[in-house]
């Protein structure tokens, strides 16, 4: 191997759209609001030089005779001349995970000395979409492949499956079945032991995002 297959470059970037609204009432300061983001991944594309195979034919003293004594993969490096190869062409794909947040937060004052923190957030994302549609949402196994009309009544061979692509046939646009139940509640606690001295501790469920970008080879949009 003289050099690797370097993955593509990627360009990630969000539009954010945030609010919150924040009280005071007593000893509470209650806070709450809504988050949304477009998390962009793209342009992408395949790029890869292409994988060559060598195997000395070009350079012995006669191509069309196997022989393990004449010939060498490096000449026919040299040369310039693979005994086979492939390369990857794709379209471009700019894909994007929609997200929604919402939390509620109450800051209580128990007392001089002693706070509370209580919190909860929820949050959802989109699967994965793409501008042109140009991703695969999903695999029907059910479905009859388009083969089957290439196949022989007498064989009784019914070949099924076949992929959904976004948007086509009433295909969903987006990739997969994200969760729904991203509950995240918060809590915290400060207590001052004395002027000098304040402890605090705090406990929550956080979620990690959507990663996502580009396989290296989106079924039907890579030859």
């Amino acid at each position: 191997s003289i050099s690797n297959i370097s993955p593509p470059p990627k360009n990630y970037y969000s539009k954010n759209l945030l609010g919150s609204v924040s009280k005071n009432i007593g000893r509470h300061n209650i806070t709450y609001g809504l988050d949304y983001r477009v998390m962009n991944s793209g342009p992408t594309e395949q790029i890869n030089a292409g994988i060559f195979t060598f195997n000395g034919v070009f350079s012995q003293q006669y191509p069309t005779v196997t022989s393990t004594t004449a010939g060498s993969d490096f000449a026919d490096l040299l040369l310039g001349n693979p005994s086979a190869g492939q390369a990857n062409t794709a379209v471009l794909l700019n894909t994007y995970v929609r997200y929604y947040g919402g939390y509620l937060q109450d800051d209580i004052r128990v007392n001089n000395k002693l706070n509370l923190n209580l919190g909860l957030r929820y949050e959802y994302e989109t699967g994965v979409n793409e501008d042109n549609n140009n991703i695969v949402v999903g695999f029907d196994r059910t479905a009859v492949n388009p083969i089957a009309s290439g196949v022989p009544a007498a064989s009784g061979v019914v070949p099924y499956g076949v992929i959904q692509f976004a948007g086509i046939n009433g295909n969903p646009t987006s990739c997969c079945s994200p969760p729904k139940t991203k509950f995240g509640p918060r809590f915290g606690i400060a207590y001052q032991v004395n002027s000098k001295t304040t402890l605090r501790s705090g406990i929550g469920i956080f979620y990690a995002p959507f990663v996502f970008g580009t396989a290296d080879s989106e079924p039907g949009f890579t030859q």
